[in-house]
Order: structure tokens, then C-alpha cells, then sequence
């Protein structure tokens, strides 16, 4: 019997694990979760996670049948269940008060606050739990989270549009357009899956970019790191349209009065942040994160250029590559992929290439930092599979 149900406990954890993907994005600050409840080896019902303040992923599968129908069922959950007082009520309550009989999760929660309190109070009150069932790949969804949780930072994505000769703009400084329209198309796919978006001063005057997502409703926090050397025109569309408010410029100075005035005006924010690092993006990167972790955001893209890029590489920020390379060349005096940082080959910053696909003309190269010790890494698959790329 227990060989049966590891099989079954597998299959059904993977389905979870599938409807979870669909809150990617959407719940910060809280993780993507996914649960379904089987009875008699048969789906009863199923949910996940839709954003913070709303019911949790178990409360959905829980409350879509009758008590009659969840009595004495199992139910199978991607993540520990809660068992504190939030914005919601605690998980665990719910599931002893409907007697559910079995509990199977893939991964306690990684809050050192609250991990394993959820399984001891459902096993105190004779419920069957079994944890740790598809537990890499429970524990690779909620990455971002975890980070955030134990450093106070949000995972970091860098995403680059290159050349074959590693440019990333031509010799006037324009990018438009490098890559083919299907990576631009997945480009703002992928920012549906993050929280916020950083650009430097110099892309938001050159490009004058919207930095929007295909979501309708739901768009990223768009931040401008702006040095002194790049003022900008208050006419940019990140100024100017209907997201005016998710825009943040973040500045090493106090502005003048005339240019903060009329930009908060439109609801763009202003955080002043000193440089503390002295990079070459003008701002503290570190100091930035947190602050970013602080307003809930889990998952942030970065799509500045050379400038912006270098600093986030060279202080060891970036999680996550997206290297989109078009099969063009742009020469000697095109814009390098990162300024202001020379490394010696023994002290260069190595990464570990995890994926490649055919986006149309380009390749996309997904990468990560190499760490020997690292374990379990962010899955690169989790938003491309979402987004029905081939494996």
C-alpha cells in the first residue's frame, strides 16, 4: 500500500503543482501555491492562489464542494499550510475543521518563523501528513520567495538583448531592435512572472520604453536609476501613461522642487538612496533590494543597459541570466553588454549555462551564477514552461 500511494502522492503533487504555476506573478508578496483534494483516487477539486489578502490555495480547492464531499479526503498541497492569523485565517483550521484525513505537501514553509508549525498542528490533531513529495520541484517555485524570506531581498532576474559580438546597442546608443519580434513578444511575457523592472537613466531617455507586460490589469513596478549624468524629460511615456504610478525614479540626490513637483504630480514616486557603493549606476544597489523586498516584491528584472548591468554583476546581485543573442554583428564601436568593469580571466564573474532555446532568429541562453555549493536553483523551465516554450 505505501508504494501505491508514493505513486499516486507523486502524480497528484505534480498536477499541484502545475496549478500553481498560474499565480506566478500575481501574489507577492506571497509564494504561488497550488493544492488538490482526491478522493478515491479521484479529483475532487482543486485551487491556487490568486494574490495576497485572498483566500490561500487549500480555502480554494476547500470551498468549491460541500463538507460531505471533502470528509475524509486528502488533500495535496505544494506548500506547507499556514497556521497563523494574516490577512487571512490560519489554513490549518480549515482543513481540521472539514476532517480531512490525509495532508500531502511538497516543501515546509522556508520562513524559519513558521516551518514544520503547520505539519505539527495537523498531526497533533490526527490528520495523516506526508511531506516532502516532489520536493525539488515544490522548492524550486517558491525560490523567489524563500530569498526574500530569509535575506529581505527579491530574487533577481537579468534579461539582455545582444549581438553576436555581445553589443547591445549600435554605436549611437540605439537597441531598436536587436532581437526578433517573438523575443520581444516572450520579453514581456516574462514580465507578467516579476514584480518590478530596473532600467538606468541613459535606456529610459534612449528607448523611451513603457516596460508594460501583456497583463491587462497587472504591471510591474518600473524603476529608473538616475545619475547625475542622465537627466531625463519629463515627457517619457513612464511618466506620462496610465502606469504613471508604478513608476519609481531613484536618485542619489534630493531633485529640484520644479522637476519632482510636476513628476508626482503624474504618480511617479521618488527615493533619494546615496551611493553608498560607488558603482556606476549612482545608486546603492543593496539598499535598493530591500527596499524593494520591503514593498513585497519577490521577483525583479533587470533590463538596463551596460551601465546598470556591470553594477548588478560585478556586486554578486543577479540570481538569474536571459542572454536573447540575434544573429547580427555591431562591431567595435557598438555599446558593450557591460560598462565601467575589467576582469582578469581568474577573477571574472562565472556563470552556469542551464538552457538554450530557438526563439525564431535569436537563441535565448539562460544562465545562472556558479556557486559550488548551490543545491536547489531557481527552475529556469518554472515561467518558459508556463509560457509553452519547448523544452
Amino acid at each position: 500500500m505505501k508504494s501505491l500511494y508514493r505513486d499516486q502522492d507523486e502524480y497528484w503533487m505534480q498536477l499541484a503543482l502545475s496549478i500553481a504555476k498560474n499565480g506566478i506573478g500575481l501574489t507577492s508578496p506571497n509564494p504561488p501555491v497550488g493544492a488538490v483534494i482526491v478522493k478515491n483516487n479521484k479529483l475532487i477539486s482543486s485551487g491556487w492562489h490568486k494574490g495576497a489578502g485572498l483566500p490561500h490555495a487549500e480555502v480554494n480547492a476547500i470551498l468549491k464542494h460541500p463538507r460531505k464531499h471533502i470528509r475524509g479526503a486528502t488533500l495535496y498541497v505544494t506548500l506547507e499550510p499556514c497556521c497563523t492569523w494574516g490577512k487571512t485565517p490560519p489554513c490549518t483550521d480549515l482543513i481540521i475543521n472539514e476532517k480531512i484525513r490525509r495532508v500531502v505537501i511538497g516543501c515546509e514553509d522556508p520562513n524559519p518563523i513558521h516551518s514544520g508549525k503547520g505539519i505539527n498542528i495537523l498531526r497533533r490533531a490526527r490528520i495523516d501528513v506526508r511531506v516532502n513529495v516532489c520536493h525539488e520541484a515544490a522548492k524550486k517555485i517558491i525560490i523567489p520567495f524563500q530569498k526574500k524570506v530569509l535575506t529581505g531581498m527579491p530574487f533577481v532576474t537579468l534579461k539582455m538583448g545582444l549581438s553576436l559580438d555581445g553589443r547591445i546597442a549600435d554605436n549611437k546608443g540605439y537597441s531598436r531592435w536587436i532581437t526578433c519580434y517573438q523575443s520581444r513578444r516572450l520579453v514581456k511575457r516574462i514580465r507578467q512572472g516579476v514584480d518590478a523592472i530596473i532600467i538606468g537613466g541613459n535606456t529610459a531617455q534612449m528607448d523611451n520604453p513603457s516596460l508594460l507586460s501583456l497583463h491587462p490589469q497587472k504591471q510591474p513596478l518600473r524603476i529608473v536609476l538616475l545619475s547625475q549624468t542622465h537627466p531625463l524629460t519629463s515627457s517619457l511615456r513612464l511618466f506620462n501613461d496610465k502606469w504613471a504610478h508604478k513608476t519609481i525614479l531613484v536618485t542619489n540626490t534630493y531633485l529640484p522642487f520644479s522637476i519632482t513637483n510636476k513628476l508626482t504630480k503624474k504618480g511617479t514616486q521618488i527615493w533619494c538612496l546615496n551611493n553608498n557603493d560607488n558603482n556606476t549606476t549612482g545608486v546603492s544597489l543593496m539598499p535598493l533590494l530591500h527596499r524593494l523586498g520591503e514593498r513585497g516584491c519577490l521577483h525583479v528584472l533587470v533590463e538596463g543597459g551596460g551601465t546598470v548591468a556591470g553594477s548588478f554583476v560585478a556586486e554578486g546581485l543577479i540570481d538569474r541570466y536571459l542572454f536573447f543573442i540575434a544573429p547580427i554583428f555591431l562591431g567595435a564601436s557598438g555599446k558593450n553588454a557591460i560598462n565601467g568593469y575589467n576582469w582578469l580571466i581568474k577573477k571574472t564573474p562565472k556563470l552556469h549555462f542551464d538552457k538554450v532555446y530557438n526563439i525564431h532568429s535569436d537563441i535565448l541562453v539562460i544562465a545562472s551564477p556558479f556557486r559550488r555549493n548551490a543545491h536547489i536553483v531557481y527552475d529556469s523551465d518554472i515561467l518558459l514552461n508556463k509560457l509553452c516554450l519547448p523544452a
